[in-house]
């Protein structure tokens, strides 16, 4: 993996982070046509940064990669995931998922959940976080936005 810094996101990133949702969303070929019909889903708003729940991976002074979550009562889950397509394939996506699972358990949260498109179960399927396997339930999720179209839940507890 490069040198990628992790840290916590902050309200001068929006820029970045808007631009790296952008590409990322955009980089299925199987997401793009419904992404393109309806623009308004590829605005990423600034809450969670606001909010200090998002997390931005930094290579060579830009922002790669970033991951937001959300408290959901005794497990934390990834409310967002995104890579820049030109940093895909090289562990930050990976180094994410770990950083929130860090997180989690610094608050004492021991299960960490997921909601994602078809595209992106494979990501979590495929790749074990640590110790700990994310695994894919059975359970729908309501959908909620173009990154989870097809939505399904994947949990990982430890």
């Amino acid at each position: 993996m490069p040198n990628v810094l992790i840290r916590d996101a902050v309200p001068g990133d929006m820029t970045a982070l808007r631009a790296v949702f952008r590409r990322s969303s955009l980089s299925n070929d199987g997401d793009r046509p419904n992404l393109l019909a309806h623009p308004e889903v590829l605005e990423l708003p600034d809450r969670a940064v606001r909010e200090g729940r998002t997390r931005a991976a930094v290579a060579d002074g830009d922002v790669v990669g970033f991951a937001s979550w959300l408290g959901a009562g005794d497990a934390v889950e990834i409310e967002d995931l995104f890579v820049d397509p030109e940093w895909m394939r090289q562990g930050i996506g990976r180094a994410l998922v770990l950083d929130l699972i860090a997180i989690a358990c610094g608050r004492g949260i021991r299960r960490v959940e997921v909601t994602a498109n078809q595209h992106a179960l494979a990501f979590y399927e495929a790749r074990r976080h640590g110790n700990r396997a994310m695994t894919i339930g059975g359970r729908r999720a309501r959908h909620r936005g173009p990154r989870r179209l097809r939505p399904r839940r994947a949990r990982a507890a430890w």
